[in-house]
């Protein structure tokens, strides 16, 4: 990649990023050319920032796009890696298993994705202990509407049916992608 492929401006922001200085490293970051190995290395480190803070909404449109322009296995391997812990967190089970089955097949040792895709089969996932986790979100990122999305989700799955209500039409009202829709439809 070279200087041309974006590695300055990643050099410069890692260094902010560093030092604390997220917002000048974000900046920095804006300037690498999508695609290149540099822009999936600042978008895993954006999207590792933004899920400690739960911003979900942020991490999963940081590595859509970053998903659509990865010029190489590895890089759509790490940012499927991290999509799939956000799409978990907002029980999206069937894009987790359709990004788990991509993984498979370009991963070089499948063995721990075909654990994961057995586990997400199974059912056995805690959905007590993942509302809590986006009731924490939504005290952290009360206006992220992919944390409403997860609540609503789970809320439907709980058979909480006017919270889950309440959440689906607050994601409906702010941004009614696809993503919304199926949660209402299985609502």
């Amino acid at each position: 990649d070279g200087w041309g492929g974006g590695e300055l401006e990643f050099l410069r922001g890692y260094l902010e990023w560093l030092t604390g200085r997220r917002t000048e490293a974000r900046l920095l970051f804006q300037a690498i050319p999508p695609g290149s190995k540099f822009d999936r290395m600042a978008a895993l480190l954006e999207a590792e920032a933004d899920l400690a803070n739960l911003r979900l909404r942020a991490v999963e449109d940081r590595l859509t796009r970053t998903l659509t322009v990865a010029d190489s296995p590895e890089g759509r391997i790490e940012a499927r890696g991290f999509l799939i812990r956000v799409l978990r967190l907002e029980a999206r089970w069937e894009e987790v298993r359709a990004l788990l089955h991509e993984q498979i097949a370009e991963s070089p040792d499948p063995s721990s994705l075909l654990r994961e895709l057995w586990i997400l089969d199974r059912g056995s996932v805690s959905l007590d202990r993942m509302d809590e986790e986006l009731a924490r979100a939504d005290a952290l990122a009360p206006q992220d509407d992919r944390v409403w999305l997860g609540r609503g989700r789970i809320a439907t799955q709980q058979g909480r049916l006017a919270s889950a209500e309440h959440w689906l039409r607050k994601c409906l009202d702010a941004r009614p992608d696809p993503a919304v829709w199926r949660g209402w439809l299985e609502f």
